[in-house]
């Protein structure tokens, strides 16, 4: 019970925020038109993960059920992230943050126009540091609690039909995909409009943060055992990340998920029960 409450929370956020992207899409089509372009970096990544599920499931002995409803999902943030994408770039300029730096530096230099000055050069080393820091903190939680994988895990992941290489193939698909959608979603879009929700009420937009970590906390839900251990590790990422994004912008968020998705592979066998 406490699984479904917290993943159908977790949908109507996601679903809400989504339609709010779109209808301010066309509220304010000057300028997410010229953003829209910027969604292209994320189409192409997740058509990638897309054709690699799809491909994946000629390899091995992945049935097709599983392949068809992968690739739906995936197309489905891909269509919607053309309009979050550009929502969330606009959230972000109303707030002053810098939603996607590199990516607008490279459009810059392609149109002939000056780069960026040294202070507001890209925090390279922060970005680091907080994936490091991101690392620690999730082996530390795990290495602590000692959880194991709950029977729900085991259904979806851990199918007789998976040889080992397909299993690994289809964790790395999903591990370098999630960061590009989650981080759209919950740091670009979803942080970025209740920052502007409390920044007119007169609230401490630090608490986006909070918030933001929150609801992505509850999609995590139902993972491992015991409760609470998985729901601790999200929660105190999901900070950092939002920290990130405040600094570095959606590039700088994406490099943190991913660092921790890829190290996160090898060390979790070491201290996560299967």
């Amino acid at each position: 019970m406490y699984d479904y409450v917290t993943q159908g929370i977790y949908i109507a956020v996601v679903f809400c925020v989504l339609i709010i992207a779109v209808i301010n899409y066309y509220q304010h089509h000057r300028y997410t038109r010229r953003a829209r372009r910027l969604g292209t970096v994320i189409y192409v990544a997740l058509f990638a993960a897309a054709c690699g599920v799809w491909a994946l499931g000629l390899l091995s002995a992945l049935p097709m059920k599983i392949l068809r409803v992968s690739f739906l999902n995936i197309s489905f943030h891909v269509i919607l992230v053309l309009y979050l994408v550009p929502a969330g770039l606009y959230w972000a300029w109303r707030n002053r943050v810098r939603g996607m730096p590199l990516v607008r530096a490279c459009a810059r230099r392609k149109r002939g126009q000056p780069l960026p000055t040294p202070q507001r050069a890209y925090p390279w080393k922060w970005v680091l540091l907080a994936g490091v820091l991101v690392n620690l903190y999730t082996y530390g939680i795990f290495a602590l609690f000692r959880p194991g994988v709950t029977e729900n895990f085991r259904l979806s992941f851990l199918k007789p039909e998976f040889d080992t290489l397909s299993f690994l193939i289809l964790v790395l698909i999903i591990s370098t995909a999630a960061p590009f959608y989650e981080e759209v979603i919950f740091r670009l879009a979803f942080q970025n409009l209740v920052a502007i929700f409390l920044r007119k009420r007169g609230i401490s937009t630090s608490w986006a943060i909070v918030l933001s970590a929150g609801v992505w906390t509850l999609g995590h839900t139902g993972l491992v055992v015991p409760v609470g251990v998985k729901e601790l590790q999200i929660f105190g990422v999901g900070l950092v990340l939002g920290k990130v994004m405040e600094k570095a912008g959606l590039e700088g968020c994406i490099a943190v998920h991913l660092m921790l998705n890829l190290c996160a592979i090898l060390y979790a066998p070491t201290v996560v029960s299967l």
